[in-house]
């Protein structure tokens, strides 16, 4: 579900450039932005201890090759502290990841 929604905020991203008034601009941009935003809130991205990161459903998202897809495609969309959350998340947890991607093939 969350994947449709991105694929919505591209699409009217796509429309954006071809947009012809200002008014409709500016309609279209607070329509992605608030796709963005739910698509994000969805993602639940929270601080977690390593004793938790096998629970946590944002991590587990990683873990799956669409996930991985997703956020990677996710992220040109978000604003700054946004994006940046989710890469500090990534990194923190990059060895739990690393080792599942390991178990995984």
């Amino acid at each position: 579900q969350l994947f449709l929604q991105l694929l919505e905020v591209e699409e009217v991203k796509q429309k954006m450039s071809s947009a012809l008034g200002e008014q409709q601009l500016h309609r279209q941009e607070e329509q992605k932005s608030q796709k963005v935003e739910s698509i994000y809130q969805a993602l639940k991205i929270r601080a977690c201890s390593s004793e938790e990161e096998a629970e946590d459903e944002f991590l587990q998202l990683l873990c799956v090759r669409k996930g991985k897809k997703l956020v990677a495609r996710l992220l040109p969309h978000l604003i700054g502290e946004q994006r940046e959350k989710i890469l500090l998340t990534i990194t923190h947890h990059l060895p739990f990841l690393m080792k599942k991607d390991v178990l995984d093939e």
